[in-house]
């Protein structure tokens, strides 16, 4: 399924929360029908369980692909990251009833798999925090503890904003503000 299915999917989870979301509403949001979301998933949690595994999993390639956009300065292409991993769903988990559950769930998720998505990204700021000489002295420690801060920003961020350019333009603050 592609990412917009899989958006639309977790979007009814966000409105209505994982109790009051029923496979026709999961079926509807998939464009499957509902014995083809028993057959694929088995169940709803089975199918709760792929949408934030395949959310998870695309929103760290396209903010790790971020990082590696050459025709961006290193600044903007960091604050492109930050935007994929959080800032792009800001209004999903904001201002949805059950978006705060639903990311409580996705982190939750990220730390059962075998890779960390949350950790992974982090890796991957540091290691470009370093490459791009954006701390000094470029050390794996220095990097670790700006990528920490950034990340904590964030975050709260995501509480405080509700849309998308709202997020993008406080984030900018923040990483001008750490990386001076």
């Amino acid at each position: 399924m592609d990412y917009e299915s899989v958006n639309s999917v977790l979007s009814q989870f966000a409105k209505f929360g994982f109790r009051k979301t029923s496979m026709d509403d999961i079926a509807r949001a998939a464009g499957l029908s509902r014995q083809s979301v028993y057959n694929r998933f088995g169940s709803k949690e089975g199918a709760f369980k792929w949408a934030l595994s395949a959310f998870l999993q695309h929103i760290l390639e396209a903010a790790t692909s971020a990082l590696s956009d050459n025709k961006a300065s290193p600044k903007e292409a960091l604050l492109a990251a930050y935007q994929r991993w959080i800032g792009d769903h800001v209004e999903m988990i904001i201002s949805t009833d059950h978006g705060m559950e639903l990311m409580e769930q996705a982190i939750q998720s990220s730390q059962e798999a075998t890779t960390d998505a949350e950790d992974t990204f982090y890796s991957a700021v540091a290691s470009f925090l370093i490459k791009h000489e954006m701390i000094s002295p470029p050390n794996i420690a220095i990097a670790a503890d700006v990528t920490f801060a950034l990340s904590a920003a964030s975050k709260g961020l995501m509480m405080k904003t509700r849309t998308p350019q709202e997020f993008a333009d406080a984030m900018r603050r923040v990483v001008d503000a750490v990386l001076r």
